[in-house]
């Protein structure tokens, strides 16, 4: 709209003043109407967007429930297994203990074997030198008597 108006004697053309002001009542009328036009529509598209919003909340939430749910198994499964492989450790250490008992049993059973195996050989290197000393003598008496 242009704004100069026509000027008369004493003032303003009426005529002219009043399609004035009816074209900016229509103007102003026409750009309300836009204007709520444009705000039911922002209205309509907020509207739309808290709904997602509270569709991504609801999911986010559902996600992080089955995070929590997730984190308290594994951590369930991590004491599991640390129960199991102290248990498999202590296990490990009893049978290296019975295993250290045994090596010492068995030693002390291999020591006491060399023991009896050496009074043996000594045993039979006495009876050697017994029965060749023996056998020397009934030499040196044969020997005697013939002579």
């Amino acid at each position: 709209m242009k704004g100069k108006l026509k000027t008369v004697l004493f003032g303003f053309d009426k005529k002219e003043t009043l399609n004035y002001i009816e074209n900016y009542q229509r103007e102003s009328q026409r750009k309300i109407t836009t204007l709520e036009s444009e705000i039911s529509a922002l209205k309509e598209q907020a509207e739309i967007l808290k709904s997602e919003n509270d569709a991504f909340e609801t999911e986010l939430n559902s996600a992080k429930k089955r995070l929590e749910d997730t984190e308290k198994e594994v951590a369930a499964i991590k004491k599991a297994s640390d129960e199991k492989d102290k248990k498999y450790i202590d296990e490990i250490d009893e049978t290296y203990k019975q295993l250290e008992i045994m090596r010492d049993n068995m030693k002390s059973s291999l020591d006491s074997f060399i023991k009896q195996v050496e009074n043996i050989n000594n045993n039979l290197e006495n009876t050697k030198n017994a029965i060749d000393t023996e056998h020397q003598i009934e030499s040196v008496n044969d020997k005697i008597m013939y002579i």
